[in-house]
């Protein structure tokens, strides 16, 4: 039996509200990441399982230091020659950030699956323990060596019984159960009762896989362009010590001449 790293970081998916019905204003990050994994019948039958919990929050307060941290845990984690892959709950609001980030940082030996939800683990149709079982499902089959059509080791998102790849990943609606989609490209896989198929393979790892974590991340700015927008906020941000700025550009990056 393969052994799963459950790694919990709080978010909708460890939500929890007084009255079943309530899909907003709930509490993010109320359950353990050892409950999560309680509540998904014939989890445990799939593969050993450990779990861990760096921290507990709402992904719309995630920095960097959090990504510091989840970097270290999980290049520290693939470093574990008996460990098969991992599998990371996070808050969907940030999701895809931290996605990115994990693929761009960490060696691709083994598989690393995201997975969220959209609804907490009180609510009716909680989308929780599905997307936990369908990611520790393609954690399981991504390096399946009698399958040709398997992915590889590398950063997977799943969600509503779909697998994305980190860099095509977006979210598209703040609140159905498919919020999540590719933005340019297929999804990589699905899950069809009980049974992972699969689209399509990733690539090799990212440029900073290898690289030394500093002690604290740079600043860089993002300022998105829009009628009216004021430059005199590209004098504010320099004056914060960024180390560097990115204009998220109307149309194919254009923007006004002031800016």
């Amino acid at each position: 039996m393969k052994t799963l790293l459950i790694v919990g970081t709080g978010g909708t998916i460890a939500g929890a509200a007084a009255d079943p019905g309530q899909t907003v204003g709930y509490t993010y990050g109320a359950v353990s990441v050892q409950n999560l994994v309680d509540a998904v019948p014939g989890l445990t039958a799939l593969a050993r399982i450990r779990s861990t919990q760096p921290y507990s929050i709402g992904s719309e307060h995630l920095g960097s230091r959090h990504w510091l941290t989840l970097i270290r845990l999980v290049r520290g984690a693939l470093a574990d020659p008996a460990l098969d892959g991992i599998v990371i709950t996070h808050g969907t609001d940030t999701l895809e950030e931290t996605a990115f980030v994990l693929d761009l940082t960490t060696p691709r030996t083994r598989p690393v699956v995201i997975t969220g939800a959209m609804r907490p683990s009180t609510a009716i149709g909680a989308d929780g323990p599905a997307n936990l079982a369908a990611a520790c499902r393609f954690a399981l089959a991504a390096t399946d060596p009698s399958d040709p059509l398997a992915p590889g080791p590398g950063v997977l998102v799943a969600v509503n019984d779909t697998a994305f790849g980190a860099v095509h990943l977006a979210k598209r609606h703040t609140t159905r159960v498919d919020a999540f989609a590719a933005r340019d490209d297929a999804s990589v896989g699905i899950v069809l009762s009980g049974s992972v198929c699969w689209r399509g393979r990733l690539g090799p790892s990212g440029p900073f896989a290898a690289t030394p974590l500093p002690d604290a991340m740079p600043k860089v700015a993002l300022i998105w362009q829009h009628v009216d927008c004021d430059e005199s906020i590209v004098g504010w941000l320099l004056g914060r010590d960024v180390k560097g700025i990115v204009l998220a550009g109307t149309g194919n990056g254009t923007m006004p001449s002031a800016m």
